[in-house]
């Protein structure tokens, strides 16, 4: 850090400084850092760190790029005048960032995230048991690159381009063509629904009467998350009852039966108080390895679709009771803000904050989301429409072209921004 700020890179200390900051907030906003474990919280906020550094990190590459283009031209022409950004950043600088974010992105994407999901979420029982479910279950993902990459070499084979830099490109071809797609159908259905989303929260009537709808369907997701839950930890609760304390697939029984919710099987359930002698023989006739590490990855899968399902229960009917007060405080002639699911303010809070929630979600905030939709609709035009444009040249009809031949970043740098959130947050909605 101190070498980069020596190199009079200070906007892309602060950048960093800033994101590593919101990377953080989100991660705790989405998560739980006191409750998570911190080795799952290192590496997501590594991963989202260096997803959001792409982002803001394009228009300083953009403008700096400019630059020195200005001032090559200024070499065969003195009369010419560059302005160095304020943002501007040293190619070797950025030629190190970028070498930093390109591969450690790479070696999360494709190596260590899912290695470490599949890890996790391994119904196995041992450490040597969890690798080799790891290993085969990654194996399927890696096959089927490894048929793409054999048609690629086929291709340039047959073509008698075969060199050292082909092979790279097959493996940088390769290695971005899921990135790519995925950017593609998130960029395209986020030019329509990052507006379209603005606009319907800014009807606070048409949006309680839509988080309705998604309540019923929610709900019955919501009990039959729970009724697969029940089902899987009552077989657990049926072992617990058949096999005794010295048993040998005891501790494995045991150790699922910790998984399952509290209440679903008690402290008795699991028989610790069980000091009957046990024949070595009865209980290959009652369970298997097999059938205990089905019945785990069936717990696993229904703790994790219960406990999701319920996180968007919850989020959703805070929605709806806060809706349900905007609709029934509209009117209001106090203006005072009165939340039927949060505690009252106290202090010097209970006169000032009820009455800024007033003015904010009933008034404020219908006209702030109408004005975001409007320049979001005009922003999601002009994608389209440079995207359609980009290779006409003469004359240039992308806006995205006109606005770096005319004013460099400046006026580019909030359209990027806008574009790359239309993926990040339809991300965000699809995982």
């Amino acid at each position: 850090c101190l070498r980069i700020f020596a190199m009079s890179v200070g906007p892309l200390v602060v950048e960093c400084v800033v994101i590593f900051a919101v990377t953080v907030f989100l991660v705790h906003r989405y998560g739980n850092l006191r409750k998570q474990h911190a080795f799952t919280s290192v590496f997501v906020i590594i991963t989202w760190f260096l997803s959001f550094m792409i982002v803001f990190l394009l228009p300083i590459d953009i403008s700096a790029t400019l630059y020195r283009r200005c001032l090559g031209r200024r070499v065969a022409n003195n009369s010419h005048v560059c302005k160095e950004p304020w943002s501007y950043v040293s190619d070797g600088s950025l030629r190190i960032v970028w070498d930093i974010i390109y591969w450690s992105t790479q070696l999360l994407t494709w190596i260590i995230l899912p290695f470490l999901q599949s890890y996790v979420t391994a119904a196995r029982f041992t450490i040597r048991g969890k690798i080799l479910a790891m290993l085969k279950e990654n194996a399927i993902v890696y096959g089927s690159l490894a048929l793409l990459v054999g048609a690629l070499f086929i291709y340039v084979i047959a073509a008698g381009k075969l060199s050292g830099a082909s092979l790279n490109g097959i493996a940088v071809t390769a290695s971005n063509t899921w990135g790519l797609i995925v950017l593609v159908i998130l960029l395209g259905y986020g030019l329509v629904d990052i507006p379209r989303s603005a606009w319907h929260r800014s009807q606070a009537n048409y949006s309680l009467n839509y988080s309705y709808f998604k309540v019923a369907k929610l709900r019955v997701d919501l009990e039959d998350a729970k009724a697969t839950l029940d089902e899987v930890c009552g077989e657990v609760k049926s072992l617990l009852q058949k096999i005794r304390y010295n048993d040998p697939f005891y501790k494995y029984v045991d150790t699922i039966a910790k998984k399952c919710p509290h209440g679903v099987i008690s402290q008795s359930d699991r028989r610790l108080d069980d000091f009957e002698d046990f024949d070595d023989g009865n209980s290959q006739d009652i369970v298997s390895m097999s059938k205990l590490i089905s019945v785990h990855r069936r717990v696993i899968r229904a703790v994790r679709d219960t406990n999701r399902t319920q996180a968007q229960w919850e989020i959703l009917m805070e929605r709806v009771l806060d809706y349900e007060d905007i609709q029934a405080q509209a009117h209001s002639s106090d203006h005072h803000f009165k939340s039927s699911f949060r505690s009252s303010s106290t202090g010097i809070c209970k006169l000032y904050v009820p009455v800024l929630e007033w003015w904010w979600k009933v008034r404020l905030r219908p006209i702030f989301l109408s004005l975001v939709t409007i320049v979001c609709v005009l922003i999601s035009v002009v994608s389209v429409w440079s995207e359609v444009t980009f290779f006409n040249t003469s004359p240039v009809l992308s806006v995205f072209a006109q606005l770096v031949k005319g004013t460099g970043v400046d006026g580019q740098a909030f359209v990027l921004t806008e574009v790359s959130a239309c993926v990040y947050l339809q991300d965000t909605s699809v995982t």
